[in-house]
């Protein structure tokens, strides 16, 4: 009857704003257990940037449920992974950056996240080996970059089967990439400083003119 079509109606009705609400709660949910996640990466930051880059390819991975994570850096036209989670050992840690997807990452730039899917059907299938190794359908990767310098680095997340990402896990993306600039500005100053120390010493052990540095205000020697 009508009146019996009416009640379903309503039924039908107070159902759909259930699981609306539902869905809307489990979001909430898992943004927040996904928050928990980014903070506790950031408070167990050691002195280590590579332990850190280590840290948040650990933590994008898990927030996106991800198969697996690669944190790239550039070097000319070349790129090395320098941290990575859940990463096959046989995955060659230095190759040719042309045709790779996480180099064009970098390539692209700007702040938003590159989103590509179908990669088995992709012209990556053909120009990034990695794209067949991992079994990749889709990959999210960030262009990470250190203030006032192009993008020189890469926080990609990579998955077997093709996935939805929520708003939440793309912003949380962009602050583990932010993150990751951080960390990669403190390596290449780390190496400068080493290399520039390994100059100093060759230069010291090897003049025949000898060397002294004192303290002015005590005239004691420091060197």
């Amino acid at each position: 009857t009508r009146h019996d079509l009416d009640l379903l109606t309503m039924f039908a009705n107070q159902v759909s704003v259930a699981i609306t609400n539902a869905l809307l709660f489990q979001q909430a949910q898992r943004s927040e257990q996904a928050l928990r996640a980014v903070n506790e990466c950031f408070l167990s930051f050691g002195t280590d940037p590579l332990d850190n880059l280590g840290a948040i390819a650990r933590t994008t991975g898990q927030i996106l449920n991800a198969t697996c994570v690669l944190f790239n850096h550039k070097e000319g036209e070349q790129l090395r992974i320098l941290a990575g989670w859940q990463l096959p050992p046989d995955l060659p840690v230095l190759s040719i950056g042309a045709g790779r997807l996480c180099f064009d990452v970098i390539e692209r730039g700007g702040d938003e996240p590159v989103i590509v899917r179908n990669l088995q059907e992709s012209s990556y299938a053909d120009t990034d080996p990695n794209v067949r190794r991992l079994g990749a359908s889709l990959c999210v990767g960030y262009p990470v970059r250190s203030a006032h310098r192009p993008p020189s680095a890469s926080l990609c997340a990579v998955f077997e089967s093709p996935t939805d990402l929520p708003s939440y896990q793309l912003t949380l993306l962009r602050v583990l990439g932010r993150a990751a600039a951080v960390e990669e500005e403190r390596l290449r100053v780390e190496v400068a400083l080493r290399a520039s120390e390994v100059r100093f010493r060759t230069i010291i052990e090897n003049t025949s003119v000898g060397i002294l540095a004192a303290d002015l205000a005590t005239g004691r020697l420091r060197f």
